[in-house]
């Protein structure tokens, strides 16, 4: 568990730094004007669009920790897909052998079959809007 800090905008700057990301890039990320973590307005709250605004561009910071302090600064499902990024193709097919993973229940697994269905419908859609350009195409030489 991370150490509580007083406010959600100190805990926005552990997060930060934790991750290596300037308050200028947070700043340029968010379109959050500069200030809103200067030392003087720490104490003050982060509004909900404001939070709704830092989630979307930090996808792997806890929200419910950024707001009260409890729990893990890092969602861990993203920490798996993270980790998962580090080995080859191989090392996870043994490690999922060896550990016996039970996949209905594995969220990160779930998160990946998901995308891979995903990049089928595209992929699916892109080779019919091909097909249907190209017919097109044909007509309008003809």
């Amino acid at each position: 568990m991370t150490k509580n800090i007083a406010t959600s905008k100190e805990r926005l700057l552990q997060y930060l730094e934790l991750k290596g990301i300037s308050k200028k890039d947070f700043y340029s990320k968010t379109e959050i004007k500069r200030g809103f973590l200067d030392t003087d307005k720490l104490k003050s709250n982060i509004s909900d669009v404001f939070l709704a605004n830092i989630i979307a561009n930090f996808n792997d910071l806890n929200l419910y920790w950024l707001i009260s302090g409890i729990g893990e600064m890092l969602l861990s499902i993203v920490k798996e897909i993270n980790a998962l990024e580090n080995y080859t193709a191989s090392e996870i097919s043994v490690h999922i052998h060896n550990n016996k993973v039970d996949f209905d229940n594995n969220p990160v697994y779930q998160l990946l079959r998901e995308s891979d269905i995903k990049d089928g419908v595209i992929e699916l859609m892109t080779e019919k809007i091909k097909k249907q350009q190209q017919a097109l195409n044909k007509e309008e030489t003809s």
